[in-house]
């Protein structure tokens, strides 16, 4: 056993949100506002949550606390792989962006980096594409658990692969793939100020209603890339924020609606991540867009322009060291 520091990427939807629950495929971008947790040896189970407050025994974080999460992540590492020393595990944002609910999958990261840590504290290669494969599958497992059993986990691969995933659930497994983008491609986000419930945004999609446009749309998107069509990429972007837009509601939603007319107006494909009804703006270009404008407008309006950028390379090891001294 040894200590070890793991990093876990954080994501955004680019398209397909609430359409992969059915069964389509998503494409997400993996960022590096993400999550890091430090697995050091220690006398007994602890969880360190400096972004929360928390530093407690595992046994005593309470089940409907905001770390109830970690601590589930920690002891499914433990025993589904009989873990026998303790260890303390210290898990923080690794940005700025990702020390708060920004909606940048903070909550999947935190699940794939506190895993990764103690398997690779065990001697696992968290690089090596079998553990890839068996540490997705734990972390899925978990996060869904923690959500009742609601979402894709479309969020869970992102942070587990990097870079940009083709995402699909499916009925056996989920199939994962990278996805091939333009060089010249171009990411920006903001935080809208609003956070979504999204349980309740899962709640309320009504597929009957919405489903088969959004399929349409994720069908001409996917030829889109397939073709190399930059302009028909962005313009199926925006066609599917858009229809986002048409069945959601309330403050977030029309703050969403706000930042992407900005980002559309000089010129980006732009939309709402994720859940509809707050979280994140997301703006997708090619070539030499404005960015400083478009932050500039997006301040304008009320947002948090976020400093990210895509994260290639997935979970990761950040350092390791051996030793003996033991943590109380």
């Amino acid at each position: 056993m040894r200590d070890v520091e793991v990093s876990a990427p954080g994501k955004l939807f680019v398209i397909g949100e609430y359409a992969v629950l059915h069964g389509a495929r998503a494409l997400l971008v993996a960022l590096d506002a993400g999550i890091t947790a430090r697995a050091e040896r220690s006398r007994r189970w602890r969880l360190v949550a400096p972004d929360l407050g928390l530093e407690a025994p595992l046994e005593h974080v309470l089940p409907d606390s905001g770390a109830a999460l970690l601590a589930a992540s920690v002891a499914a590492a433990r025993d589904d792989l009989c873990i026998a020393e303790a260890f303390t595990v210290i898990v923080r944002g690794s940005t700025a962006a990702s020390r708060r609910k920004h909606g940048l999958g903070g909550s999947a990261a935190s699940a794939v980096a506190i895993l990764g840590a103690l398997m690779a504290a065990r001697g696992a290669d968290i690089a090596d594409e079998e553990t890839r494969s068996m540490l997705f599958s734990l972390a899925l497992s978990v996060h869904r658990a923690h959500q009742r059993g609601r979402g894709s986990g479309a969020d869970v691969a992102a942070s587990v692969y990097g870079g940009w995933i083709d995402y699909a659930a499916g009925e056996a497994k989920p199939r994962i793939s990278r996805v091939t983008v333009p060089a010249d491609i171009r990411v920006a986000a903001a935080w809208s100020g609003v956070a979504s419930d999204t349980a309740r945004a899962i709640a309320a999609f009504e597929p009957q209603a919405h489903l088969r446009p959004l399929r349409a749309i994720l069908e001409r998107f996917w030829a889109a890339i397939r073709a190399v069509d930059r302009d028909a990429m962005l313009c199926e972007i925006e066609a599917y924020g858009r229809k986002l837009e048409s069945f959601a509601a309330g403050a977030g939603a029309e703050r969403i609606a706000r930042l992407s007319a900005a980002a559309r107006a000089l010129g980006w494909a732009a939309k709402g991540s994720g859940a509809v009804g707050g979280d994140c703006a997301i703006a997708i270009g090619f070539g030499d867009r404005d960015a400083g404008g478009l932050e500039r407008d997006w301040r304008a309006a009320g947002a948090q322009p976020l400093d990210v950028s895509v994260a290639v390379d997935g979970v990761h090891a950040v350092c390791a060291k051996s030793g003996e001294e033991l943590h109380a």
